[in-house]
């Protein structure tokens, strides 16, 4: 599976927070992974929530409401 990456968007929001401050690729790597396993957990649950109320698809509801 082909992983995204955000280093171009978390790059933008960081200069937008911290205008006079760098990042290494070591750190930029880091909070990619970060992302990406955060989204990876999304998607996931949001499949075990479908498949458990036996639906195609859910809304940004059912996510928000689903108890953790």
């Amino acid at each position: 599976m082909r992983k995204e990456s955000f280093s171009v968007y978390i790059y933008k929001v960081l200069k937008q927070v911290y205008f006079k401050t760098g990042v290494s690729s070591k750190a930029m790597s880091f909070k990619n992974n970060f992302v990406n396993d955060i989204l990876e957990r999304i998607a996931a649950e949001s499949s075990r929530l479908a498949h458990y109320n036996k639906l195609s698809a859910i809304r940004s509801q059912d996510i928000q409401t689903a108890k953790v």
